[in-house]
């Protein structure tokens, strides 16, 4: 009898053991945990685990999943996070930031400041975001790259990982880094109290996280919060940069764009490219400059693109579908055209022009201020000092005119034309007059004649500042 109400005790004992875990886990699946405030909306149909942090005001959507030791932080804005978004292990959301539907947050990621994250863009591990900045839809930032200060990201865009795009030159990293160790350590403390929950009582437990999240720095992560210092930036204002990613452009990992930078469509910049740095000029004393580049270009490995400077109109202005290939150098105030190669190692000094459909082979350097007129060529380990006329072909250290670039000539001319060209470029060279005398006689025909490639060639040499480099006769 006595082991008969002993086994009846133990089944009791066990159903209500089963009833308790069937109530707890029902608990553990509550959207709205105790650790939050009254300004919060979470949806129904939204999942938010117990151990995440809640605060100030935050919308959370139907389908919202919100996972454990996450951190939304509306106290410094309003966090809108839309239908079906899922907000990973331990990553953190802190001012005014919309989340678009299907969007993904990934762990250990951190966005702060007024950003806005479309539709079915991705925001991958160890992400930080910082500042005035839109990503578009279907954009994916992968992981632990960072992007700082004003900056929008068009649709589809791809950001590599560990790769940085920064509006803002100057941080107080020491600031920085101290302020993530200051969230880290909420978290660890919050993961601590999470192992001990079994001992404790369930609201002593969520009283204590709610005076956790009361005692957390304002300053942590906050978009009032500037961590620019003043005294460490020169006169101008860095807010004033912008950065532009046009849509489809996708940026490999450990690439780096900075300052005021517009990047177009459907480019791809390859691992270590550098874009937007301060120009290399002496003079330079952080004006406000820009890096403009146009749409289709391929940008490969390791080449470094500057701004312009003050001096020199503030601009580097690159055209489209072009070809940058690994190393190439383009300095302060550059103007490139369009379709044009630069083999590996170019390097281009200051204030240079090159127009449309050249080709620069590889290991050539050019002098500050050149001219390189339309469907030029110049080989491969040459030196150019002078400026080099429209579909010429220049070689050698100093690099001397030695024909006529008839490859190109022959896609885009009749042969009338080329042989008009072959006759004019044989007059101009042949050293029995001065080549700027013979230019102007030569562009007075041409006028007369309405022959727009003599035109141009002869307008070309009138116009140069460096000289014309030929072998024959003396180069006016």
């Amino acid at each position: 009898m006595a082991d008969s109400k002993h086994k009846r005790y133990k089944h009791n004992e066990k159903h209500n053991d089963t009833k308790k875990d069937s109530k707890v886990a029902q608990e553990s699946r509550n959207v709205k945990p105790k650790n939050v405030e009254s300004k919060i909306h979470i949806d129904k149909a939204a999942k938010v685990a117990k151990t995440a942090i809640i605060k100030g005001n935050v919308n959370i959507e139907s389908g919202v999943e919100i996972c454990d030791y996450a951190v939304i932080n509306g106290t410094n804005g309003d966090v809108k996070i839309a239908a079906n978004a899922k907000i990973e292990h331990s990553a953190t959301i802190n001012g005014n930031v919309k989340i678009g539907k299907n969007a993904r947050v990934g762990s250990g990621a951190v966005i702060c400041g007024n950003v806005e994250i479309k539709e079915n863009a991705s925001i991958s591990n160890g992400a930080s975001i910082f500042g005035n900045v839109k990503i578009s839809k279907d954009s994916n930032i992968a992981n632990f790259a960072t992007i700082v200060g004003d900056v929008d990201i068009e649709s589809s865009v791809f950001v590599g990982a560990h790769s940085v795009i920064s509006s803002v030159t100057h941080i107080d990293y020491a600031e920085f880094i101290n302020n993530a160790h200051n969230m880290e350590s909420r978290n660890a403390d919050s993961k601590e109290n999470h192992a001990n929950q079994n001992s404790q009582n369930l609201d002593s437990k969520n009283a204590q996280d709610s005076k956790k999240l009361q005692n957390l720095d304002s300053n942590i992560l906050s978009p009032t919060h500037n961590p620019i210092k003043e005294s460490q930036t020169p006169h101008h204002n860095n807010t004033k940069n912008h950065i532009t990613i046009g849509a489809n452009t996708y940026i490999y990992n450990n690439v780096s764009i900075y300052g005021d930078t517009q990047i177009g469509k459907n480019n791809k910049i390859f691992p270590n490219a550098t874009l937007g740095t301060p120009p290399q000029d002496l003079k330079y004393n952080g004006e406000k400059t820009t890096l403009q580049i146009g749409d289709n270009n391929l940008i490969r490995e390791s080449c470094m693109f500057n701004p312009g400077t003050q001096g020199g109109g503030s601009l580097t202005k690159i055209g489209n579908n072009n070809l940058f290939m690994a190393f190439v150098h383009i300095a302060h105030d550059c103007i490139i055209g369009d379709n044009n190669i630069l083999a590996n190692n170019a390097t281009l000094g200051g204030h240079i022009v090159i127009e449309n459909y050249v080709n620069i082979g590889g290991m050539t350097p050019v002098h500050q201020f050149v001219k390189i007129g339309e469907g030029a060529m110049i080989a491969g380990a040459s030196a150019l000092s002078q400026d080099i006329p429209p579909y010429c072909m220049a070689e050698g250290n100093r690099a001397k005119i030695i024909g006529l670039n008839r490859f190109r000539m022959r896609k885009i001319m009749e042969r009338d034309i080329i042989d008009s060209i072959d006759a004019l470029y044989k007059r101009l060279f042949s050293g029995e007059q001065p080549l700027r005398d013979l230019a102007a006689m030569e562009l007075e025909v041409a006028k007369s004649k309405k022959n727009p490639h003599i035109i141009k060639i002869c307008e070309f040499i009138l116009e140069s500042t460096r000289g014309i480099p030929f072998k024959r006769g003396e180069n006016d």
